[in-house]
Formats: C-alpha cells, structure tokens, sequence
C-alpha cells in the first residue's frame, strides 16, 4: 500500500472526539436510539428504532443548501438509497383484524418521529 501512497491514519485509542465526521454520525445513532430504548421492549419496535436512526443519519445534508428556493434540493444519503431526501413517506396499511400489530407500529412510530410532528 505503501508503493500506492496510501497512508494509514488512525485516530488514538479512546479520544472519539478525533474521529471527525465519522464519530459524529454514530453519536446522532446513540443519542437517537438512547432517547428511545427506554420504552422499546419488543423486538419488532427496536427494528423500527433503528430504521429510524438509520433515517436519521441519512438525512444529514451531503452538500451546503441553499438560501435560493429555485436551486434543487440539497443532497442526502437518502436520496441515494431511496430517492428523497425523507423517508416519512410510508404509513402502516392495518386492517381490524390484527389491532395488536397496529398499535405496537403506531407505539413505534410515535417514539421514533421527530418532537413536535406527531400530533
């Protein structure tokens, strides 16, 4: 590697603060994941808590965003991976039949959206 100019650089061992970006992003998953896991008991609600924290950190601006409402959208991760930049687009299709799975997915969605957009 070294014939390639490729250079190792590692960060010193327990100072995450010299990680950058990178240690920023599993800090946004643990704070996120942290507010909720208290009430998470089932399974199916932890994976829908870490669909959330992976939307999360995939929403985070790739590219500065402009003060110009004509210019396109800022790039995020999510539009690589789904097409938007937000992936609160999907809600639950239930019928009467299965009222426990419907509301475990609406305890789910409630812990895991944003403060103040669910009503």
């Amino acid at each position: 590697m070294a014939m390639k100019g490729i250079q190792w650089r590692f960060i010193p061992h327990g100072s995450p603060h010299m990680g950058g970006c990178c240690e920023r992003l599993v800090r946004s998953v643990k704070t996120a994941l942290g507010k909720t896991l208290n009430s998470a008991q089932k399974p199916e609600i932890l994976t829908t808590m870490m669909a959330e924290a992976e939307s999360i950190v995939n929403s985070k601006l790739l590219t500065h965003m402009s003060l110009d409402h004509h210019d396109n959208e800022a790039i995020t991760p999510n539009h690589f991976l789904i097409g938007t930049s937000s992936s609160y687009q999907i809600t639950g299709n239930f019928d009467e039949s299965n009222l426990c799975l419907k509301k475990r997915w609406r305890i789910a969605w409630h812990l895991a959206a944003p403060s103040g957009s669910v009503g």
